[in-house]
């Protein structure tokens, strides 16, 4: 539905833009160039809770002791029913500190094109995926770059039930207040007089990436249309420049495997088999510009309990244009 060349020719006035971005971006990595240890250990803590869990079964393995490795895969499933103790208090300490280790590593901006209503809710579909859309940690409620009228809690984001089932991923994400995606939950959560972060693309967005394009995964992704009529909601169109460079990645697919059994394999697990990497080869994802922008809101008149496909064709043709012109108009505000 969407796909643009980051070689993209920019104009005079993108460019004087990219620059100054950029030298700002640079100003506030010399901030935090002074507490570099604690950044990377809250960038590691963040999103090295998968590649931890490999590196403790592949050592245990490594061992050629079938003692040693059923020992160590026994602990790493126990840690799936070690309760949460996500208590307020410390859910909020926690977020806090990873968040601004997030906007400072990278660093990461955000820019709304428009104000939102305090008084609304709103779905924001965000773009694209990524390896791992690291991005949307700009608009976490304890991140200083977070819109005023989601300060107070009113905004939860939406991910993979998959996460669910990874060990020190669960309770890093929970502590993070990242809930479930189901279609039951984010109905309850919208019901609530909550907002939403979802994230359209998924794992079969993960199939598209490309070196040296942005390609999302939209036209045929409507069940974020479906709940914004249900619930009577507006559609926050946003993007997330730059992040896609985060990553290194290889994945699961052709030559060795038919890109439909890859499909069916990451439906059936919640994510995509792929391996990642960052910086210098580590867990860490590359210290890349990334910036953030929420588009013109998508208002939605009235609420529909049963939304006709023409209703949701509607809408969707309006988002995915939205998107385009998004795309295009900030395309060259990111120095990468």
């Amino acid at each position: 539905a969407l796909q643009g060349s980051r070689r993209d020719a920019m104009g005079e006035g993108a460019a004087k833009g990219s620059e100054e971005r950029s030298e700002k971006m640079e100003e506030e990595r010399i901030k935090v160039n002074a507490n570099r240890f604690t950044l990377l250990l809250g960038m590691f803590v963040w999103l090295g809770g998968v590649h931890l869990t490999l590196f403790l079964l592949v050592a245990s393995a490594l061992t050629m002791s079938w003692r040693i490795f059923l020992t160590c895969f026994a602990l790493l499933v126990s840690l799936l029913f070690v309760p949460l103790f996500d208590t307020d208090g410390w859910k909020k300490k926690f977020s806090t500190f990873i968040v601004k280790c997030a906007l400072a590593y990278f660093p990461i901006t955000l820019e709304q094109e428009e104000e939102l209503d305090d008084d609304k809710r709103y779905v924001i579909a965000f773009f694209p995926h990524s390896a791992l859309p690291v991005g949307i940690s700009a608009l976490h409620p304890s991140s200083p770059l977070c819109p005023k009228n989601f300060k107070d809690g009113k905004l939860v984001g939406c991910g993979s039930s998959a996460i669910c089932w990874c060990p020190f991923v669960r309770h890093v994400w929970s502590w993070l207040s990242i809930e479930s995606c189901s279609r039951p939950h984010v109905s309850k959560r919208l019901e609530e007089g909550m907002s939403v972060i979802l994230i359209p693309g998924g794992v079969r967005e993960c199939m598209l990436l490309q070196e040296d394009s942005e390609n999302v995964f939209l036209s045929t992704r409507k069940g974020f249309i479906k709940l914004a009529l249900q619930h009577g909601v507006s559609i926050v169109p946003t993007f997330a420049f730059g992040q896609s460079s985060a990553y290194h990645y290889a994945r699961l697919g052709p030559p060795l495997l038919p890109r439909r059994v890859v499909d069916m394999i990451a439906r059936a697990i919640g994510f995509l088999p792929m391996y990642i990497w960052g910086a210098h080869g580590s867990p860490l994802p590359r210290p890349v510009p990334i910036h953030v922008v929420l588009g013109k809101p998508i208002h939605i008149k009235q609420k529909v309990s049963n939304p006709t496909y023409a209703q949701l064709n509607e809408i969707h043709a309006v988002y995915v244009e939205e998107l385009k012109a998004l795309f295009h108009r900030h395309v060259g505000q990111v120095p990468n």
